[in-house]
This record gives C-alpha cells, sequence and structure tokens, in this order.
C-alpha cells in the first residue's frame, strides 16, 4: 500500500486490526487506488450480520421454506406466527385470563409479524 502515490507510511497494528495511512494526497484516490488493488473491502458496517444473526436468520429460512412446501405455499413462518398469537390473543379474551399476555399485546405482536411477513425479502448481507 505504500506505492500507492501520495502515501507516505502504512502503519499496522495487528493486535486491532488496525491500519494508519500517512499521507499528502485526496483520501478518496487513495481509497479507491486501495479498493481496486484489494487491501481493503469497504462495507456498510451498520448492516453486518453476527454470527448469530446468520445462525438465526438461517434456521428461520429452512424452517420457512418446510413450513411453505407443507402448506403449498400457503403459510410461512411469518404467517404461522400471526395465527397463532390471534389465537392467544382470542383465547385470552374468551377466558378473562389476566395472568398471561394480554390479549391485546398478543394482537399487537401478530400484527407486526404479519406486516413485517410479507414485506419484500431483505437481502443476505
Amino acid at each position: 500500500m505504500s506505492a500507492v502515490e501520495g502515501v507516505r507510511a502504512v502503519i499496522t497494528n495487528p493486535a486491532t486490526a488496525g491500519v494508519l495511512v500517512l499521507h499528502s494526497s485526496d483520501p478518496d484516490r487513495i481509497i479507491e487506488r486501495s479498493v481496486a488493488e484489494g487491501f481493503f473491502i469497504i462495507g456498510d458496517a451498520a448492516h453486518a450480520r453476527t454470527n448469530l444473526q446468520r445462525r438465526v436468520s438461517t434456521a428461520f429460512d429452512t424452517a420457512d421454506a418446510a413450513l411453505r412446501d407443507v402448506t403449498g405455499n400457503e403459510l410461512d413462518v411469518g404467517g404461522t406466527a400471526f395465527v397463532a398469537l390471534v389465537g392467544l390473543s382470542i383465547y385470552q379474551i374468551w377466558r378473562g385470563n389476566i395472568a398471561a399476555i394480554p390479549w391485546y399485546a398478543a394482537a399487537w405482536y401478530a400484527l407486526n409479524i404479519f406486516l413485517k411477513s410479507n414485506t419484500e425479502k431483505q437481502p443476505a448481507w
């Protein structure tokens, strides 16, 4: 990387995976050249998934695919959760049970799951 025009020095810290680039030129040119040379992959860290998120997402995708196969593509995991929570809310109303999750909370959760499950699938990051 020190061969890139305008770069005076490159200091790395393996303990923190840090790279300090001392330069005297346009930072955008250095970034473009560094990415083009394969030194860095610049991405949006806000959308990076953790290992746990990937594992949970994979498990739900597998369950979703199996449920769609079994129901002839009529129900998915979100639809099943919606039906279950609406059923729970109706059951709570019928029994007058206030010790468990309130019917309105179950209905609210069901609505949120239903609305989010009917949106376009998010890209896998």
